[in-house]
């Protein structure tokens, strides 16, 4: 199951589609499709030590308003012939977080909206409508700080990929 990754930019869609373009070749990935008129990129990762096959990704770039975008990336493991390959090791999670830590060197630091980083908090900020708001920030330090540690969590709760 592919998990996702978005984050949001002060940006336009142009722009934001020509610097993912360039940091996803300079990453030694193979582009597929590139539609730049709805933001669609779609690449592949070479193998690795945790997939056999690689990564079949895709980016999607919406226009939140006239000043910033949403970004989101999300990947499943190639199939490769007829190797099965059980364990996912997150690196899907890990590509998209390298490609938006690359993206905030070239438009400025975004905000996590989904994804590693936002956890249950995702609907506060979506109700709040900032990430950075005082109740959303309360909301994160409870999450972090007592649920995180309760039985239910521990049972019920993956691990996330490092």
């Amino acid at each position: 199951m592919a998990k996702s990754f978005t984050s949001k930019y002060k940006s336009q869609m142009p722009d934001t589609v020509k610097a993912l373009m360039t940091l996803i070749a300079r990453s030694g990935y193979t582009l597929g499709t590139v539609d730049k008129d709805n933001g669609l990129i779609t690449f592949e990762t070479g193998k690795s030590m945790k997939s056999w096959a690689g990564q079949s990704m895709s980016v999607l770039v919406i226009d939140v308003d006239d000043e910033s975008v949403e970004i989101t990336i999300s990947g499943t493991m190639k199939a490769h012939g007829d190797q099965l390959q059980i364990y996912d090791g997150g690196e899907a999670g890990k590509i998209a977080k390298n490609i938006f830590l690359e993206l905030d060197k070239v438009l400025g630091k975004g905000s996590v909206v989904q994804g590693e980083g936002s956890g249950a908090c995702f609907v506060a900020t979506a109700v709040y409508g900032d990430y950075d708001h005082p109740q959303v920030k309360k909301l994160r330090q409870f999450r972090d700080t007592s649920l995180r540690r309760s039985m239910a969590c521990l049972l019920y709760t993956s691990p996330s990929p490092r």
